[in-house]
């Protein structure tokens, strides 16, 4: 086997919050949008609940059934890595489907992160008060876990909470009390809490400050202390979201977007963030920030074109989009459409590609794994 040079350390912070939308999506499925015109309400017959596909509620699939995948990928890695990651829910499954195949396969120690539901990440550390104040559910929670590399080498997860890190990079100066302020690979995630679902999930402000001012966030955020330092940058490209899997109002809004894109939704919108926000919106505004597919691509886009417009960094990425939208639904939920568990394995994956140099595979290493 070839001989590898030694490897500078490296630990893997990943950074997430869990959207609101998630935590509300059985009383979706059992509702039908108030506002629906009676018209569509002839034309759109109320969901019932489906059975679930063979994945399950995606927070309680077996989200290392395809783990193998990412162990092989670590048995060509040596040395100590440390990464950071930040984003949201789709990062956060990154996080713990990596420690999670640490229990299954090198019975590391099992954690919070294993545990169904998003309740149990209240267990976790309390986040500062001051981002108690501001942030969604669940946002700077965080955890740590620890996986076995070939040659006794080792890589370290970590999460952090955030659902918009360019937007909130504030929060990186608690993450470097924690965990150190320079990490190797900084991953990050972006895409989900920047839109909505109005008037059924709001595009609450800010999302909406988020959304508005992408394009000069993300200069001050690529300037920010901890990513300078950071050897790597890396960005998750926010997945491809399977419409079709949407329910009840969801479902609904669905059919206002492609059959009455003007009176059905924008106006709807529109009327609902001025009259929230006390701010001016566009009808294009609205219409492009709807959590679907075609607006997840858009904001991919975008944040990819903010990034490459930026000088003295170049920022590689991983293309979440690309991997879950080749699935074509198979792996998402009735009723979510955003979260894609067994797939999160190829995910990793990719990542290692990233991180550190990667050498032969360590053959003894994978199958002691059971891989």
């Amino acid at each position: 086997m070839m001989q590898l040079p030694a490897l500078a350390a490296f630990t893997i912070v990943l950074a997430i919050a869990p959207s609101k939308a998630d935590l509300v999506l059985l009383q979706l499925n059992a509702a039908v949008e108030k506002e629906t015109s009676s018209s569509t309400k002839e034309q759109i017959k109320p969901v019932p609940v489906l059975e679930r596909g063979k994945v399950g509620p995606y927070l309680h699939s077996d989200i290392t059934l395809e783990s193998c995948t990412f162990v092989k990928a670590l048995g060509a890695k040596s040395g100590n890595f440390q990464v950071y990651m930040l984003g949201d829910s789709t990062v956060f499954h990154q996080a713990k489907g990596a420690c999670m195949a640490a229990t299954k396969h090198f019975q590391v120690p099992d954690g919070p992160w294993s545990k169904p539901g998003f309740g149990k990440l209240m267990m976790l550390p309390e986040p500062p008060v001051e981002l108690t104040k501001r942030s969604g559910f669940a946002d700077a929670t965080h955890f740590k876990c620890e996986i076995p590399l070939p040659k006794n080498g080792k890589l370290t997860i970590v999460y952090w909470g955030i659902g918009r890190p360019p937007h909130d990079f504030d929060d990186l100066k608690y993450m470097a009390k924690l965990y150190g302020p320079k990490p190797d690979v900084f991953y990050f995630g972006a895409g989900l809490h920047y839109m909505h679902m109005e008037p059924s999930m709001h595009w609450h402000e800010a999302a909406f400050e988020a959304y508005k001012n992408l394009e000069k966030d993300v200069p001050k955020f690529l300037s920010s202390s901890m990513v300078k330092a950071s050897p790597t940058v890396v960005y998750f490209k926010t997945h491809a979201i399977c419409d079709e899997r949407y329910q009840a109002a969801f479902m609904n809004i669905l059919h206002d977007l492609k059959n009455l894109p003007q009176q059905g939704t924008a106006e709807k919108c529109v009327a609902s963030v001025s009259k929230a926000l006390h701010t001016n919106v566009t009808s294009q505004e609205c219409l492009d920030s709807y959590m679907v597919r075609e607006n997840a691509m858009k904001l991919n886009n975008r944040i990819m074109a903010a990034l490459n417009k930026c000088q003295g960094k170049q920022v590689k990425y991983v293309d979440g989009f690309g991997i879950t939208d080749v699935d074509k639904c198979a792996h998402s939920d009735y009723g979510d459409g955003r979260h894609y568990t067994q797939l999160v394995p190829r995910e990793l994956a990719e990542l290692l590609k990233h991180v550190g140099s990667t050498g032969s595979a360590d053959t003894e290493y994978i199958k002691k794994a059971g891989c």
